[in-house]
């Protein structure tokens, strides 16, 4: 008897769904036939290393299992200037801007992003 998962993983970046995730299954059986396949699962609790697991069985009462480890994260990031300060006037057309990004599951959880832009004006 075979077993096989298929994954339907929509918006995979880098390892993590952002979406919901649908885990279908494949059972086939040369011998007796397929008594019971696991119907499709739709995962959609965020978190990391969720193993999701069917199990068939076929007419003669052997089974088969197949599992799939799957990570959800659908919250988007957050980030944080730090520098210049809200609120404060710039003069001069290039500053450096700081941030902090924070992503609790997919992303490391903090990390300090500083790049250069051209601004004039109020930060705001």
């Amino acid at each position: 008897m075979l077993l096989k998962q298929l994954d339907q993983f929509l918006g995979v970046v880098n390892g993590w769904n952002n979406t919901n995730v649908t885990v279908n299954y494949a059972c086939t059986d040369a011998g007796s036939g397929i008594a019971s396949c696991p119907q499709p699962q739709v995962v959609s609790n965020e978190g990391a290393n969720q193993v999701v697991s069917g199990t068939a069985t076929d007419k003669a009462g052997n089974t088969a299992s197949a599992s799939v480890t799957l990570n959800i994260d659908k919250t988007p990031p957050t980030i944080t200037l730090t520098s210049p300060l809200n609120g404060s006037t710039v003069s001069n057309p290039i500053i450096s801007i700081t941030a902090t990004v924070s992503d609790n599951l997919s992303a490391d959880s903090a990390r300090e992003n500083p790049f250069r832009m051209a601004c004039l004006g109020v930060f705001l």
